[in-house]
């Protein structure tokens, strides 16, 4: 099994169900030496596979040069790949990812969104906050709606990077998006607002 995708078997149980057996089939595998001496390869078919699962119906036309459906040439296809590497939980090669589809389609909010995503994964936290505003401001410049998630990856990295003030003012402006998540938005904030207990 190359991927998380779903199989046939002759386990009844819903999609969703496959899927996390599917991972924790290979987790289990990929964390056996014998498995490893068997089949030593394995590790790098899966990642040519998921690349493959990743690329878009036109990838074809992607090659050969052809603009994507957003009007970019190859920044789609790129995209995807570093999506299928995140789902994967490989935040490095998904890092690489995005930063082709980047080099293809600067200042692509999205992109920049889940750029900085994987760089939390990886507790890259300048990463975090430099591409989280970068979203932001390509967001404000093409006249789209503030993202609540930009906003909440910024906050999360303005506090590990010791700017409580910073922090607080990007929970406040995710909070006026009224998120479903607020009231976890004001748990964070609490815990930034609140003092310190006094050393012991």
């Amino acid at each position: 099994m190359l991927s998380d995708e779903i199989t046939t078997g002759a386990v009844e149980c819903s999609d969703a169900e496959r899927r996390r057996l599917a991972q924790a089939s290979v987790a289990w595998n990929t964390s056996q030496p014998e498995f490893n001496q068997l089949f030593p390869d394995f590790a790098e078919l899966r990642e040519e596979e998921l690349i493959r699962r990743a690329r878009p119906r036109n990838a074809g036309l992607i090659a050969r040069g052809a603009l994507d459906e957003a009007g970019l040439p190859g920044a789609a296809a790129s995209k995807a790949c570093g999506d299928a590497f995140f789902r994967a939980k490989n935040y490095d090669k998904a890092v690489e990812a995005y930063t082709l589809a980047l080099k293809e389609a600067p200042g692509a909010a999205a992109v920049l969104r889940n750029r900085a995503a994987a760089h939390e994964k990886l507790q890259k936290w300048p990463d975090v906050e430099a591409d989280a505003s970068a979203a932001l401001k390509a967001d404000a410049a093409a006249g789209e709606p503030v993202s609540a998630k930009a906003l909440l990856r910024r906050a999360a990295a303005l506090v590990q990077l010791s700017r409580p003030e910073d922090a607080v003012a990007a929970y406040q402006a995710a909070l006026a998006l009224k998120p479903p998540n607020a009231d976890a938005i004001k748990k964070a904030l609490a815990a930034i607002e609140k003092p310190p207990p006094p050393p012991s």
